[in-house]
């Protein structure tokens, strides 16, 4: 049972369904406004979008599994698509003050849709929609609201409106990373940024890795840099490793240089231009940042801790960095 949340425009309550035989949250939103019983803004809006910093703190639409276009979403999400879906709505129509049976499926649309562009957190957003993706009715009535996201004032609509295009199968992983490319609002990338979908195929993953790292060279907002970096995933290839290790040493911005070590800390890479950008990051004398340094120092600390010796292999010591430490703490 999820707990429940207020946002300026309604209360979203969680309630558990049933999907395929598995567990399922069913999501309830009561909207506020000018809204009505029973029905959510027109075209779903950005009126009933407000999950800028969530999704950016968490980035959790990456975790789910199997489904549409290669997207990942559990096999219980596939089965009995429609009927949990009716429930869905029904619920929500009740809670918004109706008392219907059945809703007609456009309006279920825009109160599903409505829920889906204010959901708390991406991975909601991806379970429902791959869920949705069985049902063509539905599929098409749902994609025309994401549409409308994408066509939003609203940059976090916007990129809400691109993920669940994703999760409907509507845009692959090419798509999504147009979306990134060609999104003109800072806030709008870093959201896209901070919840890149996943995919089966190794192809569409590598698409999106490569999207993320240039972005994270590329896009003249520190913020979402940062955000892309913290989304890349650990496994990508050996030159994307030292496309970190580069912005590690010359990013402008001292949040993305920090994220850039703790990305390396956390991928647990030991490669030779690993250990030495971490290295010159904390005991060189062109590092300003006591953040980046010490974060630097931390991820070698750990490096060694998994490898042992991998420092002295690439010409550093410990003691190097303890005493760099110990003058920063004195400093």
């Amino acid at each position: 049972m999820g707990t429940p949340w207020k946002r300026d425009r309604g209360l979203a309550v969680a309630i558990p369904t049933a999907l395929g035989g598995s567990a399922l949250l069913g999501w309830v939103l009561l909207f506020g406004g000018e809204a009505g019983p029973g029905r959510a803004p027109a075209s779903a809006g950005a009126a009933a979008v407000d999950a800028r910093g969530d999704d950016a703190k968490r980035g959790a639409g990456r975790r789910t599994e199997g489904g549409p276009a290669g997207v990942r979403a559990s096999s219980g999400h596939q089965a009995g698509a429609r009927a949990e879906l009716d429930g869905v709505v029904t619920e929500l129509a009740r809670r918004t003050g109706g008392s219907y049976e059945e809703l007609p499926p456009v309006e279920g649309a825009r109160l599903v849709a409505g829920f889906l562009a204010g959901a708390d957190r991406a991975s909601e957003v991806m379970a429902i929609t791959a869920a949705i993706a069985d049902d063509a009715e539905m599929r098409d009535l749902i994609g025309r609201e994401a549409a409308a996201l994408r066509r939003a004032d609203d940059p976090a609509a916007r990129a809400r409106g691109v993920l669940i295009e994703v999760g409907l199968g509507a845009l692959g992983a090419s798509g999504w990373a147009a979306a990134l490319a060609s999104e003109p609002d800072a806030a709008g990338r870093g959201l896209l940024a901070a919840t890149p979908p996943t995919f089966d195929d190794p192809r569409d993953r590598a698409l999106v890795g490569a999207a993320l790292l240039a972005t994270a060279e590329r896009d003249p907002a520190g913020t979402v840099r940062a955000a892309a970096l913290r989304a890349l995933p650990a496994d990508v290839d050996a030159a994307g490793v030292d496309r970190v290790v580069t912005l590690l040493g010359a990013d402008p911005d001292e949040a993305v240089r920090v994220t850039a070590a703790s990305w390396l800390r956390g991928a647990g890479r030991s490669e030779p231009t690993v250990v030495s950008g971490l290295y010159a990051a904390a005991t060189g004398p062109t590092e300003p940042s006591a953040s980046v340094r010490r974060a630097s120092a931390m991820a070698l600390f750990r490096l060694e801790e998994a490898s042992p010796g991998a420092l002295a292999a690439a010409g550093g010591s410990l003691d190097s960095v303890h005493a760099a430490l110990a003058l920063e703490d004195r400093g």
